[in-house]
This record gives C-alpha cells, structure tokens and sequence, in this order.
C-alpha cells in the first residue's frame, strides 16, 4: 500500500512539475511575441533563443533568425539559424 501512495505522490509531483514548464514557456513565448509585434528585435531575440534551450524546435530556431535579420549588424548570425528550418 505504501509503495502504490508513494508512486501516485510521484506521478502527481511530475505533473505539477511539468505544467510549470509549459505555463513557463507559454509565458517566454507570448514576451517575445509581443516584442516581434512591436518591432523590437534585440529585446525579443535572448528569449527566443531561452526557449530554444529549453525546448528545442525548428519554429524558435526561425524567430531567432528572423531577429538576428532584422537586428541592425546581425545579418550574417542570422544564416544558421534560418537554413535549419529551411533544409528540413
């Protein structure tokens, strides 16, 4: 019995957990959205590219080249970030 408890508190903790992290995400994501909507490339680019270590993916991987190229001098960071989701 102790054993059964003990793994529900364990799956239980995951979940919350978990729902931390996206809640967490959803909420980097909407900032930099808003930033992008705004124009303001610098401020949108350092949490776009938090979220892409945080949870990897090809669409982060294309804002952050989508800012790098239209941050004033950044153009040419722009190129791996923008190939990866173009070559797949």
């Amino acid at each position: 019995m102790k054993t059964i408890l003990c793994c529900i508190s364990l799956y239980l903790v995951t979940l919350s957990a978990q729902a931390q992290l996206v809640d967490e995400i959803r909420e980097l994501y909407s900032e930099a959205y808003e930033f992008v909507l705004s124009e303001d490339y610098a401020d949108a680019l350092p949490l776009f590219m938090e979220l892409n270590e945080m949870y990897p993916s090809l669409n982060y991987e294309y804002l952050i080249g989508f800012c790098y190229l239209n941050t004033p001098g950044s153009k040419l960071l722009s190129l791996p970030y923008l190939e990866k989701p173009y070559k797949t």
